[in-house]
Formats: C-alpha cells, structure tokens, sequence
C-alpha cells in the first residue's frame, strides 16, 4: 500500500511536456507564411533560368544563321519558295495545284546541319516537296521529331499536337518564327481586321521583313544588321484566327516546326505580346504569303525576345514605341519614315 502511494505521487511530481493546441496552430500557422513568401521566389528563379534557356537558343539560331550565310553567301530564305508566275506550268515551280509555288520547307529545316542535327537532317531528300502527290516528302521521318533548340522552356503550351486521333499522329512545333514582313501600313493603335485586310495588314511575302522568302545576303540589309530582327518569340497558345474562314485556329500557332506560311512566321504588325489575336486571312502551309497580323509574342513578363540580323539577342519590351518597332521589323528601310530609319534601341 505504502509502495503504490509513492508511486503515484511520484508520477504526479513528474512534469508532463507537449504543445497546447493554441501553440500548435502558431507553428503551422509560421510554417504557411514562409512557404508562401518562399514559393514566389522559387518560381521567380525557375522562369529566371527558363528565359536564360530561351535567350540561349535563340542565340544559337543566330550563329547557325550566320554559319549558313558564311557556307552560302546569303542567309536562308525563311521558306523554299519560287516566286515565278505558275501560268507556265513548270514542273520545278509548281505540284498538283498552280498555287502551291516551291517545297515550302521552312529555314529552321535548312539550318539543320548548324544546330547539331546533321543526322536529322540527312535522313531526308529536302528536294521533296512538303504537299505534292508525286513528289511527296515522307513526312513520317520528321513529323514527331522534337528539336530541343527550336523551343522555349516558358512556354507551357504542349511541343506535340495531334493531328491525326485515329491513327495517333503527332506533330512537333516551335516558338521562334523568321520575321517575315514589317507591317508598315498596318494602323496604329492596332486594330482587329476583317477578311481581304490586304494593305491594311501585311503580306509575310512581300520580302520586307528581315528574314524574308527570298533570303538574303548581308550587304542588302541596308538598314544594319543591328537595327533588323531576324527572328521572333511566338507563344504558341495565343488565340489565333482565320480571318476568312471565320474560325479559330487556337494551338495551330507555329505547331510544325519544318513548315513557315500561314501558322508560323511573324511582323512587326503589332507590338510584342499585343492583346489582339493574331489572324491570317488563310492559313495554308505552301502559299507564296499570306495577309494577316501574326506578331512577336511569348510567356515571359513584359515582352519578348528578338534575333537580330547582327547574331545579339534583345528583350524587347511589350511598350516599344511602334515607329521604333515596325523599323526594326524592316529590312530595306520604312518608308513610312519621313527621316531615315532611327537605330532600334527597345
């Protein structure tokens, strides 16, 4: 008996250590508050090293452009494309229909060689055409074939599009387009535009832009090569248009990576990241051109990046003055300019 009563008064002596429930809402609450002021940060740091990504690729587009004009005199045309009249019928200018003018591949296929991907690019005959019955390229060997240097890391849109459900046939794409025309006659403050905006809108085969149809050697980028955008950011997932169609083309924005006409390409219409949709009066793969506003666009904050002819990567900000940016866009001067053209400075 006596044992027992020690026993207890010896537990009753014991102090008994824990958290009250007041101090352990205290504690989570602490914890929630640091991982909230944390997060930002951590994801800021994470698009900080995707854009670095992204500035980085665009940098090696540059110098495969330059590799290339050293190897051919003259920097690739942004598609193979001839623009001689089809009335004649000649069979290396024309397939199946007179509109269809060239093999359309797009100048991300002719630097292929320069980006490491010889072994790509080898696997193909390039002197098929991209839309020909009898002289179809086999498009099986680079449908799906995803270049991680023709993409950018911000972009969450999906590299892949399937385009074919039954037969589960995917395509790859891309978030650089070859700045195809400047869009000097386009309205300023931009406006949305209606089928046949011809004029109004410019024409990515018009051989204004820095990256034009024909190409070009450097001595005919009479505006500098430092003040001329060859390449431009697109964000794939921007609302997209057929003007004359009246539909959308939404997730149709520069989804193959080997074709530039009426989904990929860009100008200098608009304002990087403007907030009107872009749109095309039609969207076919092997025209010479297509009128439409398709502008320089990306997930970052605040603007997007830019190749010019020179090799350097610029950020070009979402509130670049418009006279600026639409020089800029312009390879063989502005005439909209009543002076000559200022140096680009975004």
């Amino acid at each position: 008996m006596e044992t027992r009563t020690r026993l207890r008064r010896s537990h009753a002596q014991q102090p008994w250590w824990g958290f009250t429930l007041i101090e352990l809402l205290v504690v989570i609450a602490i914890i929630a508050i640091l991982i909230a002021l944390l997060l930002p940060a951590v994801q800021q740091a994470r698009e900080a090293a995707r854009r670095t990504q992204c500035r980085n690729n665009m940098k090696q587009l540059g110098l495969a452009l330059h590799n290339y004009e050293n190897s051919f005199g003259r920097f690739p045309p942004s598609k193979i494309f001839d623009p001689a009249n089809a009335a004649g019928g000649r069979p290396d200018v024309t397939c199946d229909q007179a509109w269809i003018r060239g093999n359309s591949f797009s100048w991300r296929v002719m630097i292929l060689p320069y980006v490491d991907q010889a072994p790509l690019y080898n696997t193909g005959n390039w002197a098929l055409w991209l839309q020909c019955s009898s002289r179809q390229f086999p498009l099986n060997l680079i449908r799906d074939k995803i270049i991680p240097g023709y993409t950018c890391p911000s972009d969450p849109t999906s590299i892949l599009t399937l385009i074919d459900p039954t037969n589960n046939i995917n395509v790859a794409g891309t978030n650089y387009a070859g700045l195809n025309a400047a869009g000097k006659n386009a309205p300023i403050p931009p406006a949305q535009q209606a089928c046949g905006s011809a004029g109004a809108l410019p024409n990515h085969g018009d051989y204004t832009g820095g990256l034009s149809y024909a190409g070009r050697k450097i001595a005919e980028i009479v505006d500098g090569t430092s003040n001329t955008i060859m390449v431009g950011e697109v964000f794939r997932n921007k609302t997209f248009w057929n003007l004359c169609n009246n539909s959308a083309l939404n997730n149709r924005r520069c989804y193959i990576w080997y074709e530039e006409s009426g989904y990929c390409g860009a100008d200098t219409s608009r304002g990087p990241n403007n907030t009107l949709r872009d749109e095309v009066d039609w969207e076919d793969q092997t025209t010479g051109g297509e009128t439409g506003s398709r502008p320089v666009s990306s997930a970052h904050t605040g603007g997007a990046h830019v190749l010019m002819a020179d090799g350097a990567v610029r950020f070009a900000s979402n509130n670049v003055d418009m006279l600026v940016w639409r020089a800029a866009g312009s390879a063989n001067g502005n005439t909209n300019l009543a002076a000559p053209e200022p140096n680009v400075d975004f």
